[in-house]
């Protein structure tokens, strides 16, 4: 998109257009990355962690309590394992919160970009003046456009015809 609005030129409304949407969605795949890098090191990695640590420790004393001869023994250790349990469970309710936050981060500036973008884009129209044949930026001239009745209304409110 950058590259079709450089062929269009950036001193055209259009070609302008075209490179602040490029910019704009790159910067939504940049905040995008890094979502997903916060994802897998603040969601994803502890998640692993406890089913390959956590999780095999717990069906390996479960394995144990089968066994008749260290029922007692084992017995105590599952209690205590039991109790890591609820604290397992409250860094993973942690880590999940941690994701839901920055998912939202991301869709709030996902958000706001794409505001300030609709913004520039519906702040500024373009006229073709017929006998120069060049743009005319109006917002900048201070000049508003009616679409519905096909006229331009300056500032201090003087009805200018379409060229």
């Amino acid at each position: 998109m950058t590259e079709a609005g450089e062929q269009f030129g950036e001193t055209t409304p259009y070609g302008t257009a075209l490179i602040k949407v490029a910019q704009t969605e790159n910067r939504l795949g940049q905040a995008e990355r890094e979502l997903c890098g916060q994802a897998a090191t603040n969601t994803l990695l502890p998640i692993r962690r406890f089913l390959e640590g956590d999780m095999k420790t717990i069906q390996a004393e479960a394995d144990v309590r089968v066994a008749q001869a260290e029922f007692d023994k084992q017995s105590e250790i599952t209690k205590l394992l039991l109790e890591g349990i609820q604290t397992a469970h409250n860094n993973q309710l942690k880590c999940l919160r941690d994701f839901v936050e920055a998912q939202m981060s991301f869709y709030a500036q996902a958000h706001q970009l794409m505001a300030d973008l609709q913004r520039e884009l519906s702040g500024c129209m373009c006229y073709a003046d017929v006998s120069v044949r060049s743009p005319i930026r109006l917002c900048s001239l201070g000049i508003q456009a009616d679409t519905r009745n096909d006229l331009l209304i300056s500032q201090r409110g003087l009805v200018l015809a379409p060229p």
